[in-house]
């Protein structure tokens, strides 16, 4: 093997780098000069114990280090599951459990999943923080408004059609008045299969109808307008191609402009052939004015609008149809919130009887904070994506945390067995750690709001931390400052606190963020201090008697304690260093 001079780059540079976040004496003593620096980087972060070494769960009675995952990554993924049962005391399962997630396709309550995962927990001895119990995201919004919507009870429907003509009861050589030159006259059918037929276009001498077309008297029945018309419907043919094409079909009506339509054989028609019913022109291109809509009687001429169209018509008729008005009974306000209180105590209890014997810990509500400063709880009103989202405090009201404590403590009482340990109950929120931002004293507040009265008890609070290590230091300080600001306030509740989602950014000084493939090594040393500095402070000024654990987001890839295969990475000496209250 050979030996490195202690000049060399390995020496000069992995050392400098990684005294940034390590005991240099631990460091130095586990260093080995003639191995690698991938090797000697192993061997020391190799020589580290378990996460939950330096947890004193006497001085920490409440105190659980849980990984963040869903169920399905953890029963598929063996290396997973051993590194939580080797380095954590928990897991925080966030999919599973929501409304949405607890419905089959036919909206009934399917606790498959929860099942499934109160299962894993009692076969491998895992603590579970589930949740959540209630928020807007990963509801069945779909059904729910449904539930709340008014009941449109549509009003009665008829129809029918008025017979214009069928020319049957006139003279053959009745003529029809034209819009233009050339004739319209009552002739039998020549294909003898219609009866009696209006001819248009040819006259003794020849001529033929030049954009000119029949016009027809109408009287519709009683308490029928021609708002009410649908379509002038008539059988038609043209005895060669003239009138087939042209400048289309045209209708009008009294003295009104011509109203447009395609040509005959847009609508089926072909030469010498009848075209039963196929020629519909639709009242709806008339365009229709409010003292039209109320004609009872009037004249249409309708036809094809051909410079030498030469057709003939049969059984022409309107349809009509009137739906009567319907009627809308409103869903009042309180009507609204019993519906939703039911489906919420079904959905809850169901919950509780599933899981109440193994899992204690339950966010209640999970971010229910707007991210304005100006607005208190979420709302339809005030959030960018409403539609695909559900807002109980929009139909329960303010203190709709107080209706869920409720129902979640009688289920739980109801379904837990002996033994099965305290309830605890949390409302979980993210970004309160950020500068500027009041989310933080506005969640106390509601919470101060939800426990006025004097029934309501809520044991925790859930931070999440998504935080930005930023590359620019008076930044990065101002990082800490506000973390260490946020753990201080929430102490001072009394409450139980939690770290709930812990995971980290690297952004750069102009705020862009650094893609994960390409954070380097330099700064994983950097995240593993940072990850080091929020834990030590969360132990020194969060009590011990407050201390409801902390969950990690990302344990595995590159900003995580592992990477993808599973071997330890930098960050992980700076976790373990922080649970054991060392700084790097």
């Amino acid at each position: 093997m050979r030996n490195y001079n202690i000049k060399s780059l390995l020496i000069v540079a992995f050392p400098l780098l990684w005294a940034a976040c390590a005991d240099l004496e631990d460091y130095s003593s586990a260093y080995d000069v003639e191995k690698p620096g991938d090797v000697s980087k192993t061997d020391y972060l190799n020589s580290f114990g378990l996460l939950t070494d330096h947890i004193d769960v006497t001085a920490n009675p409440n105190f659980v280090l849980a990984l963040a995952t869903d169920y399905a990554t953890l029963s598929d993924n063996a290396n997973l599951g051993s590194i939580l049962s080797s380095n954590f005391q928990g897991v925080s399962i966030n999919t599973g459990f929501a409304h949405a997630e607890c419905m089959d396709e036919n909206n009934a309550l399917d606790y498959t999943v929860a099942t499934n995962i109160v299962n894993y927990a009692m076969d491998n001895g895992t603590l579970v923080h589930a949740g959540s119990l209630c928020q807007h995201t990963k509801q069945n919004y779909q059904y729910l408004n449904a539930l709340i919507a008014d009941v449109i009870i549509p009003g009665n429907e008829r129809s029918g059609k008025v017979l214009v003509h069928d020319f049957e009861d006139l003279e053959i050589g009745t003529s029809f008045k034209m819009t233009g030159g050339g004739e319209a006259i009552v002739a039998n059918d020549p294909d003898g299969q219609s009866g009696k037929v209006l001819h248009i276009g040819t006259t003794s001498t020849g001529s033929k109808a030049a954009y000119s077309i029949p016009v027809f008297n109408v009287t519709l029945p009683e308490g029928v307008t021609l708002g009410d018309c649908i379509a002038f419907v008539m059988d038609f043919k043209t005895t060669s191609t003239n009138g087939l094409f042209g400048n289309g079909m045209r209708m009008k009506i009294n003295d009104g402009p011509d109203i447009k339509y395609g040509n005959a054989s847009s609508f089926g028609c072909s030469s010498g052939k009848w075209n039963r019913g196929g020629v519909a022109l639709d009242f709806a291109t008339a365009n229709l004015s409010e003292e039209q809509k109320k004609l009872t009687t009037f004249t249409i001429a309708a036809g094809t609008h051909s410079g030498e169209a030469i057709a003939d018509v049969d059984n022409i008729y309107i349809t009509w149809k009137q739906v009567e008005e319907g009627e809308t009974i409103i869903k009042t306000p309180a009507e609204k919130k019993e519906i939703l209180l039911k489906q919420l105590k079904a959905y809850i209890a169901g919950m509780m009887e599933v899981a109440a014997t193994k899992i204690t810990r339950w966010d209640i509500a999970s971010c229910p904070m707007s991210d304005i400063d100006g607005c208190m709880l979420r709302s339809a009103s005030n959030e960018a994506n409403a539609a695909s989202s559900f807002y109980w405090p929009d139909y329960l009201g303010e203190n709709y945390v107080q209706d869920i404590v409720a129902m979640v403590r009688a289920a739980y009482a109801e379904y837990a067995e002996e033994g099965s340990g305290e309830l605890q109950l949390f409302v979980d929120e993210y970004g309160l750690e950020q500068p500027g931002s009041r989310k933080l004293e506005r969640l106390l507040q509601m919470m101060t709001k939800w426990e006025a009265d004097g029934i309501t008890k809520i044991d925790g609070i859930g931070t999440q931390m998504h935080l930005e290590y930023s590359l620019d230091a008076n930044q990065q300080k101002r990082n800490e400052e506000s973390v260490a600001a946020t753990l201080t306030k929430l102490a001072a509740t009394g409450k139980l606190i939690r770290i709930s989602d812990l995971n980290f950014t690297v952004v750069q000084a102009n705020g862009i963020e650094v893609s994960e493939s390409k954070v380097n090594f330099e700064q994983q040393i950097a995240l593993s201090r940072y990850y080091n500095y929020v834990l030590n402070k969360y132990f020194e000024l969060i009590p011990a008697a407050q201390r409801a654990g902390i969950t990690l987001h990302t344990v595995v890839g590159t900003l995580g304690l592992w990477d993808k295969d599973f071997n330890r990475q930098v960050i992980y000496g700076g976790v373990y260093n922080g649970l054991a209250g060392k700084p790097n």
